[in-house]
């Protein structure tokens, strides 16, 4: 999947311009002004506003050479990954302060589209699972090989063995699935294949939330309902019990 370096803009709250540079600096390391110019072919000026606003935002850093000429290195991904984790905590303890959004929460009801809303909701799941100490029941169908991305799925399952939440997942039985039976299944993961069982919507349970969405097309629910999440959880652990290894 190409990267939109508006979509990165955005989420930095920085001009594409100046993402379009961060981006630059992270593949190809410590640059100068120039290199700069020669790689992204732009005018003087509009490489120094993209540093400055860097700068600014501390995406980026600047040291002295050698030769005395200005040298820039970007933050890392990793260093990025943490600050943008330390912000969505942040914004979350902000929610639970301000009554519009407790009301929300009492709704009981999201809807989301496209792929950034469907990992948004499974990290929504994840924290959920974090909060409550239950595990993740899932019926998944092919999701490694969707276009949620296998970055975000290695970094997601990753986060969810940290935190030690256990999830039971149910997939039907196919060659893409038997791989991810094979890939994750350990500790904090059990995955159990069940032939002819057709999935065509992903459906994860934890605590009072219900997530579920299809891949074509790309949309789905967040349901906060504890009757439903209680009704989901008896038959999965019913089919679970039913369909044994």
């Amino acid at each position: 999947m190409a990267l939109d370096v508006t979509d990165l803009g955005q989420t930095l709250g920085i001009q594409s311009a100046s993402a379009d540079l961060y981006v630059e600096l992270l593949v190809h390391g410590e640059l100068t002004h120039k290199k700069l110019q020669e790689l992204m072919d732009k005018p003087q000026d509009t490489i120094q506003m993209g540093i400055d606003e860097l700068l600014e935002k501390g995406l980026i850093f600047s040291f002295e050479g050698t030769t005395g000429e200005e040298i820039f290195h970007a933050l890392s991904v990793l260093q990025l990954e943490e600050r943008l984790e330390r912000e969505k905590k942040s914004i979350t303890a902000l929610k639970k302060l301000i009554p519009q959004f407790q009301q929300q929460e009492k709704l009981g009801i999201m809807k989301y589209e496209g792929w950034e809303g469907i990992r948004r909701v499974y990290m929504e799941i994840l924290d959920e699972a974090i909060r409550t100490g239950q595990p993740i029941y899932a019926l998944e169908n092919k999701l490694s090989s969707s276009e949620i991305g296998e970055i975000f799925l290695n970094n997601y399952v990753e986060k969810r063995k940290m935190n030690k939440v256990k999830a039971f997942v149910i997939c039907p039985f196919n060659e893409e699935d038997k791989e991810y039976k094979e890939k994750n299944q350990g500790e904090f993961t059990e995955v159990k294949l069940i032939k002819d069982f057709n999935v065509d919507a992903n459906i994860n349970i934890v605590g009072d939330l219900v997530m579920a969405f299809s891949v074509s097309p790309q949309q789905g629910t967040l349901r906060r309902n504890k009757a439903e999440a209680n009704t989901w959880r008896t038959l999965f652990e019913f089919i679970w019990e039913l369909k044994k290894d």
